[in-house]
C-alpha cells in the first residue's frame, strides 16, 4: 500500500524531497516509540513507521543513481540495497540483545540521529524545481528492467 502512495508522491515532489521527508518521519516515529508506555501505542507507532519506512524509496533512489552507471555497477547497487535490510535486521537484533533493558532507550533515540543528519544533508543539496520536473517517472522501472535482463543474460546456470 505504501509503495503506491510513495510512487505517486515521488512523481509529484521528486524522489530526493520525498526521501528526506520519509527519513525525518521515520526517525520521529522510531524516537517516539521510546516514550510509549503501552503495547498498543508501540504497535500503532511501529505500524506507521513500517508504512513510512523508506524501502520503496531506497530502490527508487538506487534506480535513479544507477541510470548513470554501467549495468554491472547498477546490479551491485540493487544487491547492496537488498542485503542492507537483512544485515540491518541481524545487527539490530544482536545489538538489542547486547544492550539489554537498561540501554535500549538511549540507543533507540540515538538511532534517529543518523537519518536526521542524512535528511539535513539532502535538504542542503536538494534538487531544484527544474531538476524535479526533469525526472521521468518511468526511468526507475527502465533501470530495473534493464538490470534484470542483463543479470539474466550474464548469470551462470545453477542446478537445483
Amino acid at each position: 500500500v505504501g509503495q503506491v502512495a510513495v510512487g505517486m508522491l515521488a512523481d509529484i515532489f521528486g524522489r530526493r524531497r520525498l526521501i528526506m521527508a520519509v527519513m525525518v518521519l521515520d526517525a520521529a516515529l522510531f524516537a517516539a516509540t521510546g516514550f510509549t508506555t503501552t503495547y498498543e501505542t508501540i504497535l500503532i507507532l511501529r505500524l506507521f513507521a513500517g508504512f513510512a519506512a523508506p524501502v520503496p524509496l531506497g530502490i527508487s533512489y538506487v534506480a535513479s543513481v544507477s541510470r548513470s552507471l554501467p549495468p554491472a555497477k547498477a546490479q551491485w547497487n540493487f544487491i547492496l540495497v537488498g542485503l542492507s535490510f537483512n544485515i540491518g535486521a541481524l545487527v539490530g537484533a544482536a545489538t538489542g540483545g547486547l544492550l539489554g533493558p537498561e540501554l535500549w532507550l538511549p540507543a533507540n533515540l540515538a538511532s534517529g540521529v543518523v537519518p536526521l543528519f542524512v535528511a539535513g544533508w539532502a535538504a542542503i543539496s536538494a534538487d531544484t524545481a527544474e531538476d524535479a520536473a526533469k525526472q521521468q517517472p518511468s526511468n526507475a522501472m527502465a533501470v530495473i528492467a534493464s538490470t534484470s535482463s542483463t543479470a539474466q543474460d550474464s548469470a551462470p546456470a545453477v542446478a537445483c
